[in-house]
């Protein structure tokens, strides 16, 4: 669309001392209230371009402030999930040592047991062959030995003496 009219915004031509008295008559503006409304609309003017300046700038101060937060905070969540991995980790690893010691402990239990079998087991045929040992002694030196017989059949036999002294 077609402006029909434009504002002349250029330097304005002088006015005679006609145009003044025209203006008081028919109460239109002088040149001075003119000039003095368009240097206070220049004033609003550049006040309102330094308002709209500072506005922005204010919008990317309260942006970048923002955008600082947001990153102080993924930072603290950052180490917040790093402080909670640590304990994890040391949580691991105590219990994979704790597991560890109670296996190592297993393995001593088992050995010692073994060995404490070993010992045992050993004692006794040790303490066998000691009787077999001394009762082929006694036997060779004449003398009937009770180390040959177990312990029952020896007391088994006493007792059958025994009986056969009492009957007779």
């Amino acid at each position: 669309m077609k402006l029909l009219w434009t504002i002349h915004t250029g330097p304005r031509s002088r006015r005679g001392l006609m145009s003044d008295v025209q203006s008081h008559l028919t109460g239109l503006a002088t040149i001075d209230i003119v000039n003095a409304v368009v240097h206070v609309l220049r004033q609003i003017e550049a006040g309102i371009y330094e308002s709209a300046r500072l506005w922005g700038d204010g919008a990317h101060s309260l942006t970048a402030a923002f955008r600082i937060q947001q990153d102080r905070m993924s930072n603290v969540f950052d180490i917040l999930d790093a402080y909670r991995k640590t304990i994890q980790g040391i949580q691991y690893e105590f219990m994979e040592s704790h597991h560890q010691s109670i296996t190592v402990q297993r393995r001593h239990n088992k050995a010692l047991g073994s060995a404490l079998h070993f010992l045992s087991n050993n004692t006794a045929q040790l303490l066998e062959m000691e009787s077999l040992y001394n009762g082929v002694e006694a036997l060779m030196t004449g003398r009937i030995s009770h180390y040959i017989l177990p312990h029952d059949y020896l007391q088994g036999a006493l007792m059958d003496v025994q009986n056969y002294l009492h009957a007779n």
